[in-house]
């Protein structure tokens, strides 16, 4: 079992596995933000020397694995730097294709989501300047090293809300739309999380629904991998949040209220759609569980601390 200590000055905001590595980006207690590369030696900090545009003031930075080694951070969506391990210093890349970011008015954000791929592509989340939570977009981005740069290929894209079992019962006004909180592209194949219909109150009133899909060409729903649906029927806020790991086989399903699985998160396996109890070692049992990779295992979060363990699902 492996234990580092993670520095005090930084709150864990968004972290990724990287090669059997886990990097954690977040604000550095000031304007700035900093990379925490975690090895199997002890932890890293990495200065980005990047500042939001004023623009992107309120955006949270989001860091996605490189499939070739490294991590790129996009400190907004104009705003994007390579760090290609612990000891390298940051690359910034130029930004490019941001006109095609306009349909998402009044301000294309990203805010919370995460995108994980297994191709220079990924499909990055984003929200609307008026409600800075409502993820409900993904765009695809592509990463050029070779020529330092990111590129915005192509449009937003929504969820189909048809496709999904939206319940607004009770709710006399309603903007209709479903969320859109993580991405996996994987063998060209599209996963999504969609946490409910009304996922900025999802912490006040509870979710409608989760789903974890597949998606068609046209962005239809092709499979549903989980569902849980049928929340506005019962008594009680049910409400669940969802991320892939980097290694692109697992789900992570953290309830946001106690009344479901105790307050503990869920594994589904991609494979075949099984939800899995996860098993935490003795002194972990409150542990947050954050990434894994096939070979180091599973990360772990327990206050100021990252752990790897071997399995927890086997």
């Amino acid at each position: 079992m492996l234990r580092i200590g993670l520095p005090g000055v930084l709150a864990l905001a968004h972290c990724t596995d990287v090669g059997g590595d886990l990097v954690v980006v977040g604000p550095d207690g000031g304007d700035e933000f900093v990379v925490v590369w975690v090895t199997g030696t002890g932890a890293r900090v990495v200065d980005l020397d990047v500042v939001l545009s004023e623009a992107q003031r309120y955006a949270n930075p989001t860091v996605v694995a490189h499939p070739d080694g490294g991590v790129v951070v996009l400190a907004g969506v104009d705003r994007a730097v390579f760090v290609a391990g612990p000891d390298a210093a940051p690359v910034p890349l130029r930004v490019t294709g941001l006109d095609r970011l306009a349909t998402v008015r009044p301000l294309p954000l990203m805010h919370g989501g995460s995108a994980v791929s297994d191709s220079p592509v990924w499909h990055l989340v984003l929200s609307h300047g008026n409600l800075m939570g409502d993820l409900r977009y993904a765009a695809p981005l592509r990463v050029d090293l070779a020529e330092r740069a990111v590129h915005w290929e192509a449009e937003p894209w929504q969820l189909a809300p048809d496709d999904f079992p939206v319940d607004l019962a009770g709710i006399p006004e309603h903007d209709p739309h479903v969320s859109l909180s993580a991405t996996l592209l994987r063998a060209g194949v599209r996963y999504v999380c969609s946490e409910g219909s009304r996922i900025r109150n999802n912490i006040g009133s509870g979710a409608d629904f989760f789903g974890c899909v597949t998606l068609a060409a046209d962005g239809t729903v092709a499979e549903w991998i989980h569902q849980a649906s049928g929340w506005r029927q019962i008594s009680g806020k049910w409400a669940i949040r969802g991320r892939f790991t980097g290694c692109g086989d697992y789900a992570l399903l953290a309830p946001v209220f106690r009344r479901l699985w105790n307050g503990r998160t869920r594994v589904l396996r991609l494979a075949d759609g099984e939800l899995l109890t996860p098993r935490l070692p003795r002194g972990l049992t409150n542990a947050e569980i954050l990434d894994h990779h096939p070979e180091r295992g599973w990360w772990l979060r327990l206050d100021d601390e990252v752990v790897a363990v071997p399995d927890i699902v086997g």
